[in-house]
This record gives structure tokens, sequence and C-alpha cells, in this order.
């Protein structure tokens, strides 16, 4: 198997954030020390705070600092298309499967609940955290979302489990969902 990166940088900012060209480069030097690949596929979901010409800067940054990418949204490849956006139907098909199998759920909060939630949250000192409100609602909510309702995919995480997985640098990582 050969060795595949890659990066997602948002383009909702004017240029590419420190931390993703950090990674950017960290994942460039790691697949070329293993001869692999190095890819950008631009994370462009969030069309509401979308910046226009922002892709343009972000792979434009990228090749200033020497970062040659060998698939992205400019540079074609087997696995694309390089814009997440461009990748919604196949989304859907996973989507689906997961709310099949109750690891994902319909979600048609709006921004002002989730707002109020993560205010009161704050103010009580809590982790502002999903309460899972749609979660037992779900026959009700895909009424709604066959009505034309907007709406997300949230999952489903399990409460109070320990999750550990290895990172190759750090070692074992244990992570309780509760935090």
């Amino acid at each position: 198997m050969s060795v595949r990166t890659r990066i997602a940088p948002s383009p909702t900012g004017e240029d590419m954030h420190i931390g993703n060209l950090q990674t950017a480069l960290i994942n460039y030097v790691f697949a070329r020390k293993h001869e692999g690949a190095f890819v950008v596929r631009i994370e462009d979901t969030d069309q509401v705070r979308k910046v226009a010409g922002s892709e343009e800067e972000i792979l434009k940054t990228l090749k200033s600092y020497g970062l040659k990418y060998d698939e992205g949204p400019d540079v074609e490849g087997i696995y694309g298309p390089y814009r997440q956006s461009e990748r919604l139907e196949t989304y859907r098909i996973y989507a689906k499967e997961l709310i099949e199998k109750n690891a994902a759920y319909y979600c048609i909060c709006t921004k002002e609940r989730l707002t109020k939630l993560r205010e009161k949250q704050t103010k009580e000192k809590q982790i502002p955290r999903y309460d899972k409100y749609c979660l037992s609602r779900q026959e009700e909510v895909t009424k709604k979302i066959a009505s034309g309702a907007s709406h997300v995919v949230r999952l489903n995480v399990p409460e109070h489990t320990d999750i550990t997985f290895n990172d190759v640098i750090r070692g074992d990582i244990t992570i309780n969902t509760d935090i």
C-alpha cells in the first residue's frame, strides 16, 4: 500500500489558516519521505461562509511555500473530485447507511436554538455540546424534512464511552465521549 496524505482547507477566510499550512507541510514531508501522494481536497461544504477567491489563494499559498500537491482541484487524479461540495452524492449514501445503523440521525435544530443552548451551557460552566434533542424525535423530524425543513446529519456518539486509537507519534490516545 502506498502512502496518501491530504489536507482539507476551508475557503472561509481570505487565505489559508496557519494551522492548515503547518499540517500541509507535515503531510507533504511525510508523503514525500514514503514516496507517496500529497492531496488537496477543498472543504467547501459551508457555502454560507465561503469567501470568493479564497480557494485560489489557498492553492497559491501552498505553491508559494513549495508544497507541490499530486492531486487537487487544479491537478486531476483518479480519486477526484477534489472539492467536498462535488462529492455530496457519495456522502449522502454513507450518511444514510449510518442513519440506518443508528450511528447517526437527522437534526432540524435552528441556529437560534443551538445558540441559546450554547449560551446556557456556557453560563452554567458546562462544556458546550449538542444535547441530542432531535434523536428521540426522528419520526417528527423526518416528516418535517420531507416537507422541506433544513437539516443536518449528526453522529450518534455513545455517552460514557472511552474511545482509544493509536497515533503514530503520540501512541495510544483515549478520549471519553462525555468530554
